[in-house]
């Protein structure tokens, strides 16, 4: 008699946390099935928590497969330790993001594989770039007022701001290894690409603190608040990121990917020279060598 039929090979990404860290997942199983002519699967399942990020990357015309029981790994059951199952558990293939940084093992990848990290680089799927802008299409027209303000994107030299707040300041964790971009930051970045281009633009702001970005940011040049769009519409406020001549960013991977979406062959993308606050933790790969680095150092944000 023969054995079982075997499953056939796949990469396999497991996709966890908010939406800039759901593409930068998707964007290296993609770069990486693309490579090794394999099919690409997601799981999912962390987004059945209670706690969990919405899962977006349906709001994408992303080429993709969900995975399901029969085709994922068996999950942990809930009476065993993590160290007992991750010891005994078959990990042949199981491949774990190390550090922050650019991971070469991804280079030897060839066959089966299970995937599990953030890999926050554009050096996983930089080869594939122009079919992973195309996959990120949006599914959906814009909608609400997104239309008037795409329209007042296009119609001004424009300059996207992202100011990351939220529990980078709320959660002392957070704080401590994330925290935040101070005003002099935003007012250098955009004084900067004024002074490269000659043009005077209109700064839009988005921003999960819109209230504290409305007081604290001052740009030499117009500001417009963008905040009609909700935690559950992050897909439409990085449509509208990436609609604008140039980027200002923070240290967050949504803001990133408004960045990177944005095709603008002449646009100019300013990010920070600290990623991470915690002086322990560095990841050199995740600003692209056509970005503008601006000196500063992260503050705690919980004042001006």
């Amino acid at each position: 008699m023969s054995g079982p039929t075997p499953k056939p090979e796949t990469i396999t990404v497991s996709v966890t946390a908010g939406l800039g860290n759901q593409l930068f997942q998707y964007a290296m199983g993609r770069a990486l099935s693309l490579r090794t002519g394999l099919p690409l699967q997601l799981d999912i399942r962390h987004f059945r928590k209670k706690r969990a990020r919405d899962y977006g990357l349906d709001q994408f015309t992303i080429r993709l497969k969900i995975g399901t029981r029969q085709t994922l790994p068996r999950q942990r059951p809930a009476v065993v330790p993590h160290w007992l199952w991750w010891r005994f558990a078959d990990t042949r293939n199981v491949i774990r993001e190390s550090g922050y940084g650019y991971d070469r093992r991804f280079e030897a990848v060839a066959g089966n594989a299970y995937l599990r990290g953030y890999w926050q680089s554009e050096k996983y799927f930089q080869d594939y770039a122009s079919v992973i802008r195309d996959d990120l299409s949006w599914v959906q027209e814009p909608n609400g007022l997104n239309p008037a303000f795409l329209d007042a994107i296009r119609e001004t030299p424009s300059i996207a701001i992202h100011v990351r707040r939220g529990d980078y300041v709320k959660n002392p964790k957070y704080n401590a290894f994330h925290g935040t971009c101070p005003p002099r930051y935003y007012a250098d970045s955009v004084e900067r690409i004024r002074s490269t281009t000659g043009l005077e633009h209109v700064a839009f702001i988005f921003s999960d603190d819109a209230a504290w970005a409305a007081e604290n940011i001052r740009l030499p040049c117009p500001v417009r608040i963008v905040n009609h769009n909700d935690g559950r519409a992050a897909a439409e406020d990085l449509r509208l990121i990436a609609a604008c001549d140039h980027q200002v960013i923070s240290n967050s991977t949504f803001s990133w990917w408004g960045a990177w979406l944005n095709r603008n062959p002449h646009k100019q993308v300013c990010a920070p020279s600290r990623w991470f606050r915690d002086p322990n933790v560095t990841n050199p790969d995740i600003i692209p060598s056509s970005w503008t680095v601006i000196d500063t150092e992260l503050v705690s944000g919980r004042g001006p």
